[in-house]
């Protein structure tokens, strides 16, 4: 073998041995999230909701719904930096693969929005906290009342 050759076949092994080093290290996080658990998922954004100073008298009007790993926010905040605040959380929980914030508002809706449960929720709709959300979608809003 020439020295060309024997440094090529190094740096070849070497590679490898990077490689499966570099997935035994990831193995253990990723095996985690094989099966994402829905409540666990929707039960810790709501507590770190809960426990945050600004964002948790907010929380009788921000939903949270994850399906295998996507969460689904529904509602809204008083700002826009408490939204950007918001969209945080979700992505700091393991197993969470997406954020959906179709239908969240980043400012409160007019009094008599569709979206607000005060005035009742239309058809096919359900209140759900301060918030009118779909029928089929499930309500993760413990208080009645923001800031309950």
């Amino acid at each position: 073998m020439t020295h060309h050759a024997i440094r090529r076949l190094i740096l070849r092994v070497g590679f490898f041995v990077f490689m499966f080093s570099f997935a035994a290290i990831l193995k253990p996080a990723m095996a985690q999230c094989d099966k994402p658990d829905d409540v666990r998922i929707v039960t810790n954004i709501a507590a770190k909701l809960a426990a945050d100073r600004i964002l948790g008298p907010q929380k009788g009007h921000i939903n949270v719904i994850s399906v295998n790993g996507a969460v689904k926010l529904q509602g809204w905040t008083e700002t826009r930096t408490d939204y950007e605040r918001l969209y945080d959380i979700p992505f700091k929980e393991p197993c969470v693969t997406m954020v959906n914030v179709n239908g969240f508002s980043q400012t409160p809706p007019a009094a008599d929005s569709p979206m607000r449960a005060g005035s009742g929720c239309g058809t096919g709709l359900k209140a759900c906290g301060d918030v009118c959300i779909p029928s089929g979608d499930a309500c993760s809003i413990t208080a009645n009342k923001a800031g309950e």
